[in-house]
């Protein structure tokens, strides 16, 4: 047990943040693997995710090696450890994916961060330049306040609200926009754990110039977990403004019995149309998280469907692609020696069209910092198309 835990202990890339980011896919596989096995409390569907709001509650659990990683990353937090990042990235196009943990693909970017945390606020400045636009930007840049279980952040941070892996519905953003969040979060012996978010958000490159949205997530069960979300969009160009801007969605996960030695869940979201009048769509999926000899598979089976045809008029572009149907296949792999590797497959079908992308992402330690190479294979009526990028990552 104390060899596996020190071999962990010594893998795993150091981050330095006060929250849980979008941006490590693996890291949310080990704390969902947690609390599906009531190893952890607390809530799991909001990223940037407080380190604040889970907890250990069973030392006994059979996930050792998930347990390690988890408490090494909240130490590394705590510690500031790997506060200081440079990085660059490069490939043959630009692509936004979709899924968690997913970067934004440039054809070239470098970037560079500093980060301090102290026990009342934390910032970080990162700056980017990326070809071929030739533009300077400081996505993933943010400073913030918190007093007890209040925190406030102005930022340009990636956020994913819902339960989905390779989709949401309720919030995906790629951190191209400014916000202004508010949180609070706390645990009731009556409805367990609780957070209620206030996001306000400048948007860029949008048809409308802002965002209001509401999220308010509870746990009162151990197995059971939802949230509740609205949505209101405001322009100053009055004609592209219609009388009810607004959305409405639900997301739940239900923690399974472990079966075979797999901590598993169903998880669901539904959201309304743009006007709040009907269903727009519905997702639902299954995840569960294999662990032997210190390495973990993690398997999750997702669909998308969306009856309404105005799912295709979106107002949050980057939530969702327009299409009708789509199901999906991800498989995330964790290895004892730190490498780490993700196979997806997607079917998305339109009212006129059906794409078919196969991806594969892996990621090795190499020259004191990690290595992530990506490809992507797309095919379409209109043909196919193979991509791949590389990013290079070395924090200190």
């Amino acid at each position: 047990m104390f060899y596996w835990l020190a071999l962990a202990l010594v893998s795993f890339t150091a981050t330095s943040s006060p929250w849980i980011e979008n941006d490590d896919v693996y890291l949310r596989s080990s704390l969902v693997a947690l609390s599906d096995d009531g190893a952890l409390e607390g809530l799991t569907n909001s990223y940037p995710l407080r380190w604040s709001s889970v907890h250990q509650v069973n030392s006994g659990t059979a996930l050792s090696y998930e347990m390690a990683h988890f408490k090494y990353q909240r130490q590394s937090a705590k510690l500031s450890r790997g506060n200081k990042r440079v990085y660059i990235s490069g490939g043959s196009a630009v692509s936004t994916p979709t899924r968690f943990g997913s970067y934004q693909q440039e054809e070239f970017l470098f970037g560079s961060s500093y980060e301090l945390l102290r026990n009342d606020y934390a910032f970080r400045l990162d700056s980017q330049y990326n070809q071929p636009d030739g533009d300077v930007s400081f996505k993933n840049s943010y400073i913030a306040f918190n007093h007890g279980d209040f925190l406030a952040d102005v930022s340009s941070l990636p956020r994913w609200w819902g339960q989905g892996w390779n989709n949401t519905l309720i919030l995906n953003t790629k951190g191209n926009d400014i916000d202004l969040n508010l949180s609070w979060m706390g645990e009731s012996s009556y409805i367990g754990n609780w957070s209620v978010m206030s996001l306000f958000s400048y948007l860029d490159d949008d048809p409308f110039d802002s965002r209001a949205s509401l999220r308010i997530s509870n746990k009162p069960l151990a197995w059971f977990e939802y949230g509740v979300v609205a949505h209101h969009w405001f322009s100053t160009n009055e004609s592209s403004l219609t009388s009810d801007d607004e959305q409405f969605g639900v997301d739940l996960r239900v923690s399974m019995p472990s079966a075979f030695g797999v901590s598993h869940a169903f998880y669901a979201e539904v959201v309304s149309t743009y006007d709040a009048q009907e269903l727009g769509a519905y997702l639902y999926g299954w995840s569960g998280l294999k662990s032997f000899s210190s390495n973990s598979i993690r398997l999750s089976l997702e669909a998308i469907s969306a009856p309404s045809e105005s799912r295709c008029t979106s107002a949050i572009d980057e939530t969702s692609r327009c299409f009708t149907q789509s199901t999906s296949v991800n498989s995330y792999v964790q290895l004892s020696n730190d490498h780490q590797f993700t196979v997806s497959y997607v079917n998305e079908q339109t009212h006129n069209d059906r794409d078919e992308t196969y991806m594969m992402s892996y990621t090795i330690p190499w020259l004191a910092g990690k290595l992530t190479v990506d490809i992507e294979r797309q095919f379409s009526s209109q043909g196919h198309n193979t991509n791949a990028w590389s990013r290079y990552e070395f924090r200190f």
